[in-house]
């Protein structure tokens, strides 16, 4: 099994289709990419915010016995 490309230029031309094959795989790229950082960026933000709830209730707590 050889070879279907012998230039770089081959590669990106894809026999006329290289337009299409690299706008597919580009997209799916996208996509992918997009899959995995934006729910990675929500977990981050849902952590920050429980750390912050925490953060606050610990000071209401000490408010409250500093009250009494």
């Amino acid at each position: 099994m050889g070879m279907q490309f012998s230039t770089f230029y081959e590669i990106i031309d894809m026999g006329g289709h290289g337009v299409f094959v690299w706008t597919a795989v580009s997209v799916s790229l996208l996509i992918f990419l997009t899959l995995i950082v934006l729910p990675v960026a929500e977990h981050s933000r849902i952590l920050k915010n429980i750390e912050l709830t925490m953060e606050f209730e610990a000071q209401s707590l000490r408010n409250v016995d500093a009250e009494k």
